[in-house]
């Protein structure tokens, strides 16, 4: 009719066809689906040769939407981390809704929420943004349906530095959008592998991996973080710096199998001897669900692939 419209809803089965592309409120809303679409395609057809070949463990490795030097550099090494412990890696780009991910975890034994070089936008949590600041919204989006997904499906995830943070704004929480002294990774590239200062480990899921050791030296490249403020419900600090700042998280063994969060980057050495446990830890994990999960192929992921929802009300919000 004319009238600008902030928010459009789909409800119901999402039709194609190029005629959508010529109204111009649907114009955009229909790229929105036909990148969905894509990107359900290469999921399914990535799940298909791993079924093929005879799956072994998998983790979906949450990207970021952009694909710069530094985003690639970023989900490289985690990938190398990864299959160094015996898993495979399925690379999932931002823009899966909740329902697109329950139907990605259906065929995941574990998550890993990486860094990036943006900040989870602090209207997820109340608050507007301090100027100067990257944002991915669609990362925002499918970081907290991961999250979700995985505390309802009980699959073990883990997230480093901004993945830590996106855990605890999808659990309720907040972030301090400025942290002083944090850094040192940003300041000088050089030294991003680098340990930048040293934290306490606390009793909790840490203190059980590492046994013999009360402090480590860890990297530092992050100006946002969470003080025990701006920890959400249920989360129990693992480690903290000097100064206050949270450096590692987890939920207890009696809420999920393993839901950890570490600010700091174990995947620059991830073989090292002070690493190595977390590591371990994580891939008993995903190894274990993958034992117990049944080990076929649904049709989900296909079906979205090709359009054919007629049993599926999808809900998308632009």
């Amino acid at each position: 009719d004319g009238t600008k419209h902030d928010n459009i809803f789909v409800i119901g089965p999402v039709v194609g066809g190029d005629a959508m592309a010529d109204f111009g409120h649907i114009g955009p809303l229909y790229q929105i689906v036909s990148g969905l679409r894509e990107e359900a395609k290469r999921i399914s057809a990535t799940l298909s040769e791993q079924r093929d070949a005879g799956r072994k463990p998998t983790v979906a490795l949450l990207t970021n939407s952009s694909q710069n030097a530094l985003e690639a550099e970023i989900c490289g090494r985690w990938k190398d981390a990864l299959e160094n412990y015996g898993l495979s890696v399925l690379l999932v780009k931002p823009g899966l809704d909740q329902d697109g991910v329950d139907v990605l975890l259906e065929h995941c034994d574990g998550v890993m929420l990486s860094g990036a070089d943006s900040n989870h936008h602090p209207s997820a949590y109340g608050e507007e943004p301090l100027p100067g600041q990257r944002f991915d919204l669609e990362r925002d989006m499918t970081a907290r349906a991961l999250v979700q997904g995985c505390m309802s499906k009980n699959v073990p995830i883990l997230g480093i530095c901004r993945g830590m943070q996106d855990m605890n704004v999808a659990l309720g929480g907040k972030l301090l959008q400025s942290v002083q002294g944090h850094d040192q990774g940003y300041i000088d590239e050089s030294t991003r592998s680098q340990p930048a200062h040293d934290i306490m480990i606390c009793d909790g899921a840490l203190s059980k991996i590492y046994t013999v050791a009360s402090h480590m030296s860890v990297t530092s490249i992050h100006r946002q973080g969470i003080t025990e403020a701006e920890l959400a419900k249920g989360l129990h600090v693992e480690a903290i710096s000097d100064d206050g700042i949270v450096e590692a998280v987890s939920l207890s063994e009696e809420d999920h199998c393993f839901f950890v969060g570490l600010q700091f980057h174990p995947e620059f050495t991830s073989l090292a001897a002070e690493y190595r446990p977390i590591f371990v830890e994580f891939a008993s994990n995903v190894k274990q669900h993958f034992d117990g999960a049944p080990n076929k192929l649904r049709m989900d992921m296909s079906r979205i692939a090709s359009g054919d929802l007629e049993t599926d009300a999808r809900i998308l919000q632009c």
